[in-house]
């Protein structure tokens, strides 16, 4: 982004008063040399309400010549890209077909780690200037983990030690449901359950995440890093 402002590129980024209402209400407005920034895509793509014209509103201003030119980047969880790109079965009904076209081709999955040419890249860029990366590759250059670390890892990690010990119980219980297989939708009432005893957790253990009747979508739990629409690593 850095080098792209210095040749005149604004970003913009549509968050309030909500992040779908101000993409739909203004993103026909955005100017050519605009870099579009959907962070959590899902929250405007996935919107019950606005989720298919906002898909739309960005492939119009994709593929229309007087926006040109123009960058749109978003990052995506790969449960949420699977949803979205899903064919639905035959009779049933197609809510993110305005999606799945926006998403066919356009989607870069981040591996779990750099490799060492892209931590030597991130590397220069840090000794250029970039703050940012210099201060993630003091923590991520040895593991190579450094797009977990810009997507704010310590800064929650920080959040989970610094918790009380009956918040720490229930985000712990939330980590050991969703390491055993449970999907995003933890019910309360099986949260309280695994944070007072663990008798859930034990239940899901003995009987595996969709016996033991936790909610669970149709898709494998989430990998440790995010997919992105633009590769940063």
């Amino acid at each position: 982004m850095q080098p792209l402002a210095e040749l005149g590129w604004r970003l913009w980024h549509p968050f309030d008063p909500t992040r779908a209402k101000a993409a739909l209400e203004d993103l026909h407005r955005v100017g050519p040399r605009t870099v579009v920034w959907l962070n959590e895509a899902h929250h405007y793509l996935g919107d019950l309400a606005a989720g298919e014209q906002i898909a739309a509103a960005v492939h119009h201003l994709l593929t229309s010549p007087q926006h040109r030119p123009i960058l749109v980047l978003g990052t995506l969880w790969p449960e949420y890209a699977k949803q979205y790109t899903a064919l639905p079965a035959t009779g049933t009904a197609d809510p993110h077909s305005r999606v799945r076209e926006l998403l066919a081709g356009r989607t870069l999955r981040i591996p779990d780690t750099c490799d060492t040419h892209a931590l030597a890249a991130a590397a220069a860029l840090a000794k250029d200037g970039d703050r940012l990366l210099a201060d993630a590759l003091t923590r991520a250059r040895a593991d190579g983990r450094l797009t977990q670390d810009l997507a704010g890892g310590p800064a929650l990690l920080e959040r989970y030690r610094s918790g009380s010990p009956a918040a720490r119980a229930l985000l712990e219980a939330a980590m050991d449901a969703r390491r055993l297989g449970v999907g995003l939708h933890l019910p309360q009432a099986f949260l309280t359950d695994a944070a007072l005893g663990g008798k859930g957790l034990r239940r899901i253990g003995r009987a595996g995440p969709r016996q033991a009747g936790a909610t669970q979508p149709d898709h494998p739990p989430a990998p440790a890093a995010p997919a992105r629409l633009l590769r940063s690593c």
